[in-house]
C-alpha cells in the first residue's frame, strides 16, 4: 500500500469526526466513556470586562487544566484561587476522579501547591531549569466515580432484597424539540412512569431572565429543583410517592421517563439519570412546534408576532 505523511495545522472537520468517531467506538468497547469537552471559566470587573481566564477540558474521569491567566494588574490577588476554586465547585459531585495540571518551574508551581495540589511528578529540564515541569493533581473526595464509564443499561437489583432500582432515562432537547411528546408515547408503550420539569416550575425556583443567565456563566445550580429531585430519589429507591406539584400517584416502574431539559448539566437531577437521549430537532421545526402549542388556542395573535420579531 503507498502512502504520504504530511505535516498539517489542522485536520479538515471531515476527518476529525472520522477519527473521533473512531475512538468513541474504540474506548465503548472497553467500556470506556471519552466524555470530551472543552470548558471556560471567566471573572469580570463591574463593567464586564474579562480580567481572568481558566481553560479546561474533560477527558474519561479527569479535567485538565490548559492554562490560566490573570490579567497583570490583577495578579497577586487572589483571583487565580478563586478561577480553581469555581472550576472544583462546578464539577464537585458529578463523579469525576481528579483535576489534574502541568506547570513549569518559572511559572507558579508553589500556587497550586498551597492550593491542596499534589506534586506527583517532576520532569527535570537539565539544559533549561526553567523548563522544568512539575505534574500536579487533586482527588475528588466522592465515594462514586460515574464519568469515563459507559453505563450499564440494565436494571440493577436493591442489596438484600429481590427488587430492581427503576430504570432513569432523561429525554433532552431545546424548547419544542419534542421531548413531552416522546416522553407521553413511550410511557404509553412500556407502561412506565413520566415525570415533567415543567410540572414543578410552581414550587421550584430559577433564573427570570435566560438570556442574561446564559451569558453570566450558566450557573446550572441556579435552578433549585429540590422538589423534583426529591421525587427521582425516592423512585430510584423503589419507592411510590404522590407528586408535589400534581397530587398524582407515581410508581417506580420498571423505566421511568424524565422530561430532563438540562440534562446532566443540573447536579441535583442528572445525577439520578442513567441514560440521556438528547433530541436534535432543527430550530426551525422547534420554533413552529412552540408556537403551535402556545398560540393555538388564542385568538389574539399580537403577542405570537412580538415573539416573532424578538427570534428575528
Amino acid at each position: 500500500m503507498n502512502y504520504t505523511i504530511e505535516f498539517t495545522d489542522r485536520i479538515s472537520p471531515a476527518d476529525d469526526a472520522k477519527m473521533s468517531q473512531d475512538l468513541v467506538v474504540y474506548e465503548s468497547s472497553h467500556g470506556i466513556a471519552v466524555n470530551f469537552k472543552r470548558v471556560s471559566v471567566v471573572i469580570k470587573d463591574d463593567q464586564g470586562a474579562v480580567f481572568g481566564v481558566l481553560n479546561a477540558y474533560t477527558a474519561f474521569a479527569e479535567i485538565y487544566v490548559d492554562d490560566i491567566w490573570i490579567e497583570t494588574s490583577y495578579r497577586r490577588k487572589g483571583f487565580g484561587k478563586k478561577l480553581l476554586q469555581a472550576l472544583e465547585e462546578h464539577f464537585k459531585g458529578k463523579g469525576f476522579n481528579n483535576i489534574n495540571l502541568v506547570t513549569s518551574a518559572f511559572q507558579a508551581p508553589r500556587f497550586y501547591e498551597k492550593y491542596g495540589f499534589q506534586a506527583e511528578f517532576v520532569r527535570e529540564n537539565k539544559k533549561n531549569p526553567k523548563l522544568t515541569k512539575t505534574f500536579f493533581v487533586k482527588f475528588f473526595d466522592e465515594d462514586i466515580q460515574m464519568q469515563g464509564i459507559v453505563r450499564d443499561t440494565k436494571i440493577a437489583p436493591i442489596p438484600g432484597s429481590k427488587k430492581t432500582h427503576p430504570f432513569i432515562v432523561g429525554i433532552s432537547g431545546i424548547s419544542g424539540a419534542g421531548k413531552s411528546s416522546l416522553i407521553r408515547k413511550l410511557a404509553h408503550t412500556l407502561q412506565a412512569t413520566a415525570l415533567f420539569w415543567d410540572d414543578y416550575d410552581e414550587i421550584s425556583q430559577g433564573p427570570q431572565d435566560y438570556v442574561k443567565w446564559f451569558h453570566s456563566g450558566k450557573n446550572y445550580d441556579e435552578w433549585i429543583y429540590t422538589d423534583l429531585a426529591n421525587t427521582l430519589n425516592k423512585l430510584k429507591e423503589g419507592q411510590k410517592i404522590v407528586c408535589p406539584a400534581t397530587q398524582r400517584e407515581l410508581a417506580p416502574t420498571q423505566y421511568i421517563l424524565f422530561d430532563a431539559p438540562l440534562g446532566y448539566c443540573h447536579q441535583a437531577t442528572g445525577r439520578y439519570i442513567d441514560f440521556l437521549i438528547c433530541l436534535d430537532t432543527p430550530l426551525d421545526i422547534a420554533l413552529a412546534r412552540r408556537l403551535l402549542r402556545d398560540y393555538r388556542e388564542r385568538p389574539d395573535c399580537h403577542e405570537m408576532f412580538d415573539e416573532l420579531e424578538k427570534y428575528l
